[in-house]
């Protein structure tokens, strides 16, 4: 593929960004223990690298969906003490929107150093940008006892340091967006309800929020010691952190999949209600509860057009386990009472037999793992009379199966075309179309952290 040449959406007279890269905002209390708290250091002591590829990532193994999104981050050294965070800004910016972009793979990959997350033809738009490293994987989320969730409490220490700095770099500290990618999302919506940061951040945009039930203290010790077994000195020796990691990866894997959902993952732990919904009643109640809680003026929500495409493994199943798995999937789409915006989303049935039997499958599945969570976290936004902006992507690849997968959106929304050349989700795609997707989905961006946004559903990339 030849990737289409990047062109800045609406940007401003003679636009000029500049790159601040790897500036630490947090280092390990301990640094030779993986699973210590993050504490913040001296803004002098803020280290500067000069190519975002040479900021270090968390530990991490190779993500699921590098057969999409290519190897973009595995340039990128690791390190346990990588809390670094890059900010792109016009040159000549005051007073500017800011956006503070939290990076998805499933709580155990990515990175805000990875190339896919350069923020140069983003801020050319009109905003300043700034894109974070967070705890992954098992130092994130194993343990033991009520800890908090150390990746949580991270990103409160790096929203600090945006609302503290980012009049330097041109930036209105009273106008930050937060926006999350699916894990990054989740994130995104507890820093919207997290007491710490009230007053610090006035929207947020959760792009792809998969629908899941964190874990409770008990559960994370429960899988901590499946994890370890009878070797509880993995949690010790940093040495041994890959192992600790194929190790998790291992335990995942007997863990059992619900039909239809994202596959088995380490997840966030948090007290009490969930904050997030698991699609039953308690799930909905949780939900109100979290929108009660929650300190941002607009919540802004977008899922794409066939999130679930890489995760399902359809060509494993036979004739009879495809009938059977759509057979329940409809069943489970009629349960939730939620009407879609989107056609055809919900609990439509496609009459036309076999021949659209997996495209049926893909459908239900989305609309289970991630639409209906968009459509419920929007009404629950209405019922609080708090503006919710509602959107879908709708651009497809040119990848046979693959639709609008999850993180489709991300090269458009972006508009870094150049840093997704290796991506197979674009290949094949015309260059021209490419660029329209990208410029409808910037000025909607920009014209959300600017408070301009319409609250009718918008389609993009369609």
């Amino acid at each position: 593929m030849v990737p289409p040449s990047p062109q800045a959406a609406d940007p401003l007279p003679d636009t000029k960004v500049l790159s601040h890269i790897g500036i630490r905002y947090a280092a390990l209390s301990t640094p030779t223990n993986p699973f210590s708290a993050s504490v913040t250091v001296p803004a002098a002591q803020g280290q500067h690298r000069g190519a975002l590829e040479d900021v270090p990532v968390f530990p991490q193994l190779p993500s699921r969906l590098a057969r999409l999104m290519g190897p973009g981050v595995e340039e990128n050294p690791q390190d346990h003490n990588a809390f670094f965070l890059n900010v792109f800004a016009p040159a000549r910016g005051g007073d500017l929107p800011v956006l503070v972009f939290l990076h998805g793979g499933a709580w155990s990959s990515g990175g805000g150093g990875a190339r896919w997350y350069r923020g140069t033809e983003l801020a050319a738009a009109g905003m300043v940008v700034i894109t974070v490293n967070y705890r992954l994987g098992p130092a994130g989320h194993l343990g033991k006892g009520r800890e908090t969730h150390r990746p949580l409490d991270e990103l409160v220490l790096a929203l600090k340091w945006v609302r503290e700095n980012i009049a330097g770099y041109g930036g209105d500290a009273q106008n930050i967006t937060v926006a999350g990618q699916s894990a990054g999302a989740w994130y995104a919506w507890m820093l919207a309800q997290e007491p710490r940061t009230r007053g610090w951040m006035r929207r947020v945009a959760l792009w792809s929020m998969p629908e899941i039930e964190p874990w409770s203290y008990t559960v994370r010790e429960d899988f901590t010691r499946a994890v370890t077994r009878e070797d509880p000195a993995l949690l010790t020796d940093s040495d041994r952190y890959a192992e600790l990691m194929h190790a998790t990866m291992s335990a995942l894997s007997t863990v059992p999949r619900v039909p239809g959902m994202m596959p088995p993952m380490l997840l966030p732990t948090v007290s009490g209600p969930s904050r997030g919904g698991d699609g039953g009643a308690n799930g909905a109640a949780a939900l109100r509860d979290a929108v009660r809680q929650l300190h941002v003026q607009q919540v802004y929500v977008r899922d794409t057009s066939h999130e679930m495409s890489p995760f399902l493994e359809l060509s494993l199943m036979d004739a009879h386990q495809r009938a059977e798995f759509l057979r329940q999937l409809r069943h489970r789409a009629t349960e939730t009472g939620l009407d879609s915006p989107w056609e055809p989303d919900g609990p439509q049935r496609d009459t036309a037999g076999d021949s659209n039997q997996a495209a049926e499958i893909i459908r239900h599945s989305s609309w289970l793992a991630f639409g209906r969570q968009s459509v419920a976290i929007g009404a629950a936004c209405r019922e609080q009379d708090l503006g919710v902006i509602p959107r879908r992507f709708a651009g497809t690849s040119a990848l046979p199966g693959a639709g609008g997968p999850h993180c489709f959106d991300l090269p458009f929304q972006f508009g870094n075309f150049p840093d997704w050349h290796d991506a197979p989700m674009l290949y094949g795609l015309d260059a021209a179309t490419a660029r329209q997707w990208s410029r409808e989905l910037r000025n909607d961006l920009l014209e959300f952290v600017s408070g301009r946004s319409s609250p009718e559903p918008r389609m993009l990339g369609a």
